[in-house]
C-alpha cells in the first residue's frame, strides 16, 4: 500500500490530482469500494427468450441505481442541514421574539456570530433570505430606491444608473423574522422528523435499496420472461 503523504509530496512531474489518483488506485479505500461494487452493486443479466438487452445494459442499470442512492443521500443531507443548522437560527429568532425591525438582534446577540454557514447564507444564500430580514439591508435598499428616483428626476437615463450592492457588517447588522412569515418559516425549518440521525439512516437505506435493486432486477426480468413464455400460444 502507498502512503498518501508519501505519494502526494513525492518528487516528480505529475500534478497533484495525478498523484492523488495514483494513491487512490493503490489504497485500501479503492479495494474496499471495488469489493462492495462487485459483491453488492453489480447487475448480472441473463439471456432472455422474449427480449434482448444491449451489451452495456447491465452497466447502465448499475450506474442508475448507484446514482439514485447518491441522489437520496444528497437530498437527505440537504434536508438535515436546512432543518438542523439553518433551522436552529430561525428557531432562535422565534424564541428571542425578533419579529420586527424594533426587536431585531445581531448575530452576536443570537449566538451565531462565529457561524460561517449562517453568515454566508444570510449574504449570498437563498433559503434563509426568503424569510429573514436585515434592518440595515432594508434601509440600504430604501436609500438606493431614493437615489434612483433622484437620478431619474434629474433627467438622466435609467441605463446610466449604477446600483450598489449591500455588504453586511455582521458586527452591527440586525436580523428578524417578520411575524407574517413566522408560520411559513416554522413549517419550512421544522426540526421534527429530520436531523443527522435520520440522515445516517437515509444513507444506509439508500445503498441497501440500490443493492436490492441490483440483486433482484435479474430475477424480475427472468420472471417476466418466463411469464411471457407461459402466456404465449
Amino acid at each position: 500500500m502507498y502512503s498518501m503523504t508519501a505519494v502526494l509530496f513525492s518528487a516528480g512531474s505529475e500534478s497533484f490530482w495525478e498523484k492523488l489518483s495514483v494513491w487512490y488506485r493503490n489504497s485500501v479505500i479503492h479495494e474496499l469500494l471495488t469489493f462492495l461494487k462487485e459483491r453488492y452493486f453489480t447487475v448480472e443479466l441473463g439471456a432472455y427468450d422474449n427480449f434482448t438487452l444491449g451489451s452495456d445494459a447491465a452497466a447502465t442499470l448499475q450506474t442508475i441505481f448507484i446514482a439514485l442512492a447518491f441522489g437520496i443521500v444528497i437530498a437527505a443531507g440537504m434536508t438535515a442541514y436546512t432543518r438542523s443548522v439553518l433551522g436552529g437560527f430561525v428557531r432562535k429568532l422565534v424564541k428571542s421574539g425578533a419579529n420586527s425591525p424594533e426587536t431585531a438582534l445581531t448575530l452576536s446577540e443570537l449566538g451565531y456570530f462565529r457561524s460561517s454557514s449562517i453568515r454566508s447564507e444570510l449574504w449570498r444564500g437563498v433559503t434563509l433570505r426568503k424569510v429573514i430580514r436585515c434592518v440595515q439591508e432594508e434601509e440600504f435598499l430604501a436609500g438606493e430606491q431614493a437615489r434612483k428616483e433622484a437620478h431619474l428626476a434629474a433627467g438622466k437615463p435609467a441605463s446610466a444608473f449604477e446600483p450598489r450592492r449591500f455588504r453586511p457588517d455582521y458586527t452591527t447588522a440586525r436580523f428578524y423574522l417578520p411575524e407574517e412569515l413566522r408560520y411559513r418559516a416554522e413549517v419550512r425549518f421544522e426540526r421534527k422528523g429530520s436531523g443527522w440521525g435520520l440522515f445516517l439512516l437515509s444513507v444506509v437505506g439508500a445503498f441497501v435499496l440500490a443493492a436490492l435493486l441490483c440483486w433482484l432486477l435479474p430475477d424480475l426480468l427472468q420472471l417476466m420472461d418466463n411469464f411471457i413464455n407461459l402466456m404465449s400460444p
